[in-house]
Order: structure tokens, then C-alpha cells, then sequence
């Protein structure tokens, strides 16, 4: 697979020179088409975004759709449920067999620079971290901990009821 700088389009961007000035308009339209030629060949078209599944193929995709049809029928007819739920199973064997054959596939293609990223993938994961560095496995136990670091307790409580008559001194009255 040849790269960019190997590319004969690239090889042959024309350069204009000081005596011919007439010609720069041209051999920037030709070096632009040439540019764009090149960045189409090499550059990928879609831009994997956060959410992407790699290891999705159409095989998927039509038992996907088999599974939603299935599933539909099941709502409407219960007798088919158990065709339902061996339309799901295949499915999700499906989508195991995948997401195992893309890994495998990952880590027998990686080169020197992409240990560290599959070291990354398959390094365990830390549960969710409050201030403090305390770490939560259940959600109350992390409310409680965010409950207490943000709202410590009160050193000098207020009393709740206020007291029921208060005797103003003169500079607090108000005089008419």
C-alpha cells in the first residue's frame, strides 16, 4: 500500500516561478486538484465517532432485523414466543462471535505503538471516585459520600425554633 508521499499525483505538483506569474493561477487549480485527488484517496471518509461498532457486519444488522420482526409477532401472537426468544439467542451469539473474532483480529494485528492501547482495553476498570478518593461499588453508598463532603456536618447548629419574644433595645425600635 503505497502513502501519500509515494503518490505520483503528489510527485507532481507544478510550482510556479517568479517569471511566470501569468501561469500561477492555473498550477494552483492543478496542484488544488491534485490535493483533493490525494486526500480522497487516503483520508478515511467516515470519522469514527464514540459510539461506533467496529465488529458490526449486514450479517448482524439482518438478524437484528429478524429478532425486532420476531418480537413484534410475539407481542401480537404469545404462541411465538419461544420463536422469539431463539431469534434473540442466535442474535446475541451473533454479536459475541463478532465482538470476539474484531478483538482477536485487534490484537493480531497490533504493531509496536499498539500494545499500550489494548493494554488500555483490557486493563480493569476503577468504580466511580468522589473527592477524597473514595471509591463506591453502589449508588447509596456514593450519595452518602457526596452527601458528606459537600454538606459536612455543622459544628454550630441553629436552634429550629426561634425564641417566641424578643425585647428590643431602644436603638432597635422604630420611632415615627
Amino acid at each position: 500500500m503505497s502513502t501519500m508521499a509515494n503518490d505520483e499525483h503528489a510527485a507532481s505538483f507544478k510550482w510556479t516561478q517568479e517569471t511566470e506569474p501569468e501561469n500561477a493561477v492555473d498550477n494552483f487549480q492543478f496542484n488544488l486538484s491534485l490535493l483533493i485527488h490525494s486526500i480522497k484517496k487516503y483520508a478515511p471518509m467516515k470519522r469514527p465517532y464514540r459510539w461506533s461498532k467496529p465488529w458490526w457486519t449486514l450479517e448482524l444488522t439482518q438478524l437484528r432485523k429478524d429478532f425486532t420482526c420476531s418480537l413484534r409477532r410475539a407481542k401480537t401472537d404469545p404462541s411465538l414466543t419461544q420463536d422469539m426468544k431463539e431469534q434473540n439467542k442466535v442474535y446475541q451469539s451473533n454479536i459475541k462471535r463478532a465482538k470476539a473474532a474484531h478483538w482477536w483480529a485487534f490484537l493480531k494485528n497490533t504493531k509496536k505503538n499498539d500494545v499500550w492501547t489494548a493494554h488500555q482495553f483490557t486493563r480493569e476498570r476503577l468504580g466511580d471516585m468522589v473527592l477524597g478518593g473514595h471509591t463506591h461499588t453502589s449508588a447509596s453508598s456514593l450519595n452518602e459520600s457526596i452527601i458528606q463532603h459537600f454538606f459536612p456536618p455543622n459544628s454550630h447548629p441553629v436552634a429550629l425554633q426561634p425564641p417566641a419574644f424578643m425585647r428590643l433595645g431602644e436603638q432597635d425600635q422604630v420611632k415615627a
